[in-house]
């Protein structure tokens, strides 16, 4: 795997070249490697639909130690991956891409390879002012606005996420990100470039019908419901590319993978390649319906000639005396 160059590239314009802008090559991290069964399986999603892209799983040990900040260990593990997605994507372009979302359909006619500005999702909580999603986004190497929002980032970790937010003004901060800072202090930097660099990102919307948030939206939210469907059921997705999932949707995926808890029909069943794959729960749930079909053909037959034989009643056990 190859590992991003020590030396920051901050450059703000690109070479003239019959090549597309951005590089049709999809990044996803995972902080260690190997990754857990679930993360493979979406990886695999992403190389099925996308055979003319280089889909690549990054780790920490993609970047050398001199990329890294002096205050990086001290930060939470999603921090460490905005940060590390930043710095990976200004100099290599491209799409970025959760680990833990599941592609369905090819991503060709979702992105546009001739397009200077970032492609991202705008999130569907921002109503007044625009916020982006930090879990998918295309650019070309150097994007400007993406060396700005990497920028503000490598501020906020040197002075400190607290008094990054604390010293940010109301503009800056916007409606949505109020009361979730500083946990959404990349938000907050995306926020500030863009301010400062204003039309240089074309917005795509999350939750719409071909959005990767769409499912969970029709769903209210309710991830456990939402999960559950689309692991049993042929669930209408709309238009959607890939479906993008939060930690508890996640961690209801891999339990209903662990305990084979899924149907053969089932969107995510399919998507996953688990066709086949029943677990113990799922080949109970099989022999009950087997035996159920065998109990109707018994009653059947009993009825052959018009003739039903009663049904044997289980003896119920005599109760212990003194319960």
């Amino acid at each position: 795997m190859s590992t991003i160059s020590s030396s920051n590239n901050d450059t703000t314009s690109h070479p003239t070249s019959h090549l597309p802008l951005v590089p049709k090559k999809i990044y996803m991290y995972w902080h260690t490697l190997p990754a857990p069964p679930f993360i493979t399986l979406c990886l695999q999603t992403f190389r099925h639909h996308n055979p003319s892209h280089t889909v690549t799983l990054l780790s920490l040990t993609s970047f050398p130690p001199s990329t890294l900040p002096p205050n990086f260990d001290q930060l939470s593990l999603p921090h460490q991956s905005d940060y590390l997605r930043l710095t990976w994507m200004l100099e290599h372009g491209g799409t970025y891409i959760d680990a833990s979302c599941v592609c369905l359909k090819p991503l060709d006619d979702l992105i546009d390879y001739n397009e200077e500005r970032v492609q991202g999702y705008k999130s569907p909580f921002a109503r007044k002012d625009p916020n982006m999603e930090i879990w998918s986004f295309t650019c070309p190497p150097s994007s400007p606005l993406i060396s700005l929002w990497r920028s503000e980032l490598v501020t906020a970790i040197s002075v400190g996420f607290e008094t990054y937010c604390e010293t940010s003004t109301a503009e800056e901060i916007g409606n949505e990100l109020k009361g979730r800072l500083p946990y959404l202090t990349t938000n907050l930097c995306w926020r500030k470039a863009n301010i400062m660099r204003p039309g240089e990102c074309v917005f795509r919307e999350s939750n719409f019908s071909d959005g990767p948030l769409s499912i969970l939206e029709r769903y209210g939210w309710d991830g456990r419901r939402c999960v559950r469907d689309l692991m049993r059921e042929d669930v209408d997705v709309g238009g959607a590319r890939f479906l993008k999932f939060r930690g508890k949707e996640r961690s209801y995926i891999v339990e209903m993978i662990e305990e084979g808890d899924y149907g053969e029909r089932g969107v995510l069943t399919r998507a996953l390649g688990l066709e086949g794959k029943e677990g113990k729960k799922g080949k109970e749930k099989k022999r009950g319906r087997v035996q159920e079909m065998r109990d109707f053909e018994g009653l059947m037959k009993s009825m052959e000639g018009g003739e039903v034989k009663p049904m044997k009643k289980k003896k119920k056990k005599k109760e212990k005396e003194g319960r």
